[in-house]
């Protein structure tokens, strides 16, 4: 009897531990959750660790797809235009061209990509044309996006743990080591699309392994 109860306890907790539902958002955050009921607005959950805890609602304007646990996929908002891997990489550029500098402000940052790498240049703020030097980042394999971190004064630090790449004179690429690169955006609105970017491009080459 101890031996049926104990088998009954041990088949709930497995079959609680394998309903998860993964909700992931447009910014990048992902809720490991159960969900209880998706609306015509709104998603309502709770979270996998704390069933008996209180129901959360989430803006399905917020929510980008949903891994349900028995492994299907639904894409949230299907209404978002469906933005091409060169426009992505051109908001990219755009953006780092015109607002970003290297976090201390002592360097101007300008963009390009050299294949699916990222390029970085470095220059003076009174020499915007003459580069001190490159860093090339690759975007393409797994980073960690962190929130952005906005100041009072207008500004927002985007700060990603991305791939440092290493160029040899043979022109071959090398995979160097993780790093926290941190970018200062002088317009946050503009710093969110930068983020929103360097997701969507990282997503783009993820979803392809």
């Amino acid at each position: 009897m101890r031996s049926i109860f104990i088998f009954l306890i041990v088949s709930v907790f497995l079959s609680t531990a394998n309903a998860q539902d993964i909700i992931i958002k447009k910014d990048g955050e992902s809720i490991v959750s159960k969900i209880y009921e998706i609306g015509l607005n709104e998603i309502k959950f709770k979270k996998i660790n704390n069933l008996e805890g209180p129901l959360y609602i989430v803006s399905k304007k917020e929510v980008y797809k949903i891994i349900f646990s028995n492994g299907t996929e639904e894409i949230i908002d299907k209404k978002t235009k469906t933005v091409s891997l060169e426009e992505t990489k051109a908001t990219i550029i755009d953006i780092i061209d015109k607002y970003a500098y290297e976090r201390y402000d002592d360097y101007k940052l300008v963009a390009k990509f050299e294949q699916n790498y990222l390029k970085i240049r470095y220059a003076r703020k009174s020499e915007p044309k003459k580069y001190i030097r490159d860093n090339i980042y690759d975007f393409s394999d797994v980073c960690i996006f962190h929130k952005l971190s906005n100041r009072n004064s207008g500004i927002s630090y985007l700060n990603v743990e991305v791939h440092l790449i290493h160029k040899r004179k043979n022109g071959e690429y090398k995979k160097k080591f993780s790093r926290k690169l941190v970018i200062l955006i002088k317009n946050q609105d503009k710093a969110k699309i930068l983020r929103d970017a360097l997701i969507s491009y990282n997503e783009f080459f993820m979803d392809k392994r």
